[in-house]
This record gives C-alpha cells, sequence and structure tokens, in this order.
C-alpha cells in the first residue's frame, strides 16, 4: 500500500512535466498555480486566527480562483498569455489578502466600539 501512494505522488508530480510533447507554454499556470496553492496551505495551517476566519479565507480563494478561470476561459491563449498567467497565479492571492485585510480592519473596528461602550458605562 505504501509503494502505491509513493507512486501516485511522483504521478502527481510529474504530470505537469506531460505536457512538455504538447506544448511546454502551460507549464507556467501549472507551476504558478500549484506553487500559489502551496503557499496558501501552509499560510492556512500557520496563521494565527479562529477557524471561521480560515475558512472565510478558504472560500474566497476558492472563489476568486473559479471567477478568474470563468472569465479567461475565453480567452485566446496565445494572444492573452501573460494575463492569463499572471491572473491566474496572483489573482486569487491578492483577493484572499485583500479580504483578510478588510476583515482584520473591521474585527478592530468592532472591538474599539465595544471598547468605547463599556468606557462609557464605566467600567474602566
Amino acid at each position: 500500500m505504501k509503494n502505491l501512494k509513493v507512486s501516485i505522488l511522483i504521478i502527481h508530480i510529474l504530470l505537469p512535466l506531460f505536457t512538455l510533447a504538447h506544448g511546454e507554454e502551460i507549464l507556467l499556470p501549472v507551476f504558478g498555480q500549484i506553487f500559489s496553492i502551496i503557499i496558501f496551505s501552509v499560510l492556512f495551517f500557520f496563521i494565527n486566527e479562529k477557524m471561521v476566519l480560515k475558512i472565510i479565507l478558504f472560500l474566497v480563494y476558492l472563489f476568486s480562483l473559479g471567477l478568474i478561470i470563468y472569465f479567461t476561459k475565453g480567452l485566446s491563449y496565445n494572444g492573452y498569455r501573460g494575463l492569463i498567467d499572471v491572473s491566474w497565479v496572483f489573482g486569487p492571492a491578492i483577493f484572499t489578502l485583500l479580504t483578510f485585510g478588510i476583515l482584520k480592519i473591521r474585527s478592530k473596528m468592532f472591538n474599539d466600539k465595544q471598547q468605547d461602550k463599556i468606557d462609557t458605562i464605566g467600567f474602566d
């Protein structure tokens, strides 16, 4: 069973290399997307936030990736290669970071308002 797992892992790692026979231009978005997912997964597990925030960020990442793929699927890859490559690799990361920033700012504003209410009541 262990040999089967190792074989499947090796096949999945080498799978993008089979595109060399068809055309090398697909390798950049494939490896970029794999790299982006690995970085997101590592940050997801090591970030010190509540699980709800992590789930929201994960859903934003998947949703933005889906939106970018949907909007770029009709474009000619040869004509818009740079735009497609950059948007597939960096687009979901940018949307996720923006969402994280917005949620942190709103959380801080909410906590400040709660503290102001406590201060006006007189519980110092």
